[in-house]
């Protein structure tokens, strides 16, 4: 987590996805929106062998297992999004099509900037 954000300000669901479901974020799976939107997919810019098997060997250490299961975790197939928020307006929403499907954080901060500066 980040330090610089107050444990006040940040939200995270539990094992349930409750919130996820709410927000109706879908499960990953390998539909035709998977292949339609293969494109927007940002993997990382790794440079060599040795980064792209550190970088995959490191999923099982971050990813959210729960304990006593076994197999892909739910919640490595939830997708996402990205908020902004002012209490209880969204003023920004992205959903992610895809693990990977990101926004472009450039494109983030301007709307930020827009709403702060308004």
């Amino acid at each position: 987590m980040n330090p610089k954000v107050s444990e006040d300000k940040i939200f995270m669901d539990d094992y349930t996805f409750k919130a996820y479901d709410q927000l109706g974020f879908q499960k990953f799976g390998l539909d035709q929106d998977f292949f339609a939107n293969l494109n927007r997919v940002q993997f990382p810019k790794l440079r060599g062998l040795i980064k792209w098997w550190q970088y995959f060997t490191s999923i099982p250490t971050i990813a959210p297992f729960e304990e006593g299961k076994y197999g892909v975790p739910e919640g490595g197939l939830k997708l996402g999004g990205t908020y902004i928020v002012r209490d209880s307006d969204v003023l920004y929403e992205w959903r992610d099509k895809l693990p990977g499907d990101l926004p472009d954080p450039k494109d983030v901060m301007t709307k930020l900037r827009q709403i702060v500066t308004g």
